[in-house]
């Protein structure tokens, strides 16, 4: 009930009961308390839903699992929250600069999206680095160099 925002036709958005199931059996969240979540299990499991387009759940659920240490829930939630915001704010602040250029020109709007993607993808491959090495130092994980089927 508390994730329904999950549900519908989209593939990525949508959460079923077994879904859950086997978040908890492969560990990724905790098992609940007389069928019941705690609300440290419901924010576990909404930040994974919100981000598994973007990375497997396998390397989100082991960066999540230090988050209880991180601060009170209710902080780590709101933080998680605003980055969200600033993060979609800045993307719409840039859209909006690259308007005029790119809506006359189907040219220039590919490889802005392009542009976007290949982005994307590194802030995807940085943050994998980072929640894989969180027993690292930053440095560590920083100096490691692009998979080469990423370079591809």
């Amino acid at each position: 009930r508390q994730l329904g925002m999950f549900g519908g036709d989209s593939e990525s958005k949508s959460i079923t009961s077994n879904m859950v199931n086997n978040y908890v059996k492969e560990g990724f969240i905790n098992r609940p308390v007389n069928k019941k979540y705690s609300k440290e299990q419901l924010v576990n499991l909404y930040i994974l839903l919100m981000l598994k387009p973007v990375m497997p759940i396998s390397v989100l659920a082991s960066g999540l699992k230090g988050l209880e240490k991180d601060g009170p829930l209710e902080a780590v939630y709101s933080r998680f929250g605003k980055m969200q915001e600033e993060s979609f704010c800045k993307i719409a602040d840039r859209l909006l600069a690259e308007t005029g250029r790119l809506s006359n020109d189907p040219a220039a709007l590919r490889l802005f999206a392009l542009q976007l993607t290949t982005e994307e993808n590194a802030l995807r491959l940085s943050a994998e680095k980072i929640l894989g090495g969180l027993d690292g130092t930053i440095e560590a994980v920083a100096s490691e160099k692009i998979p080469s089927e990423a370079k591809a």
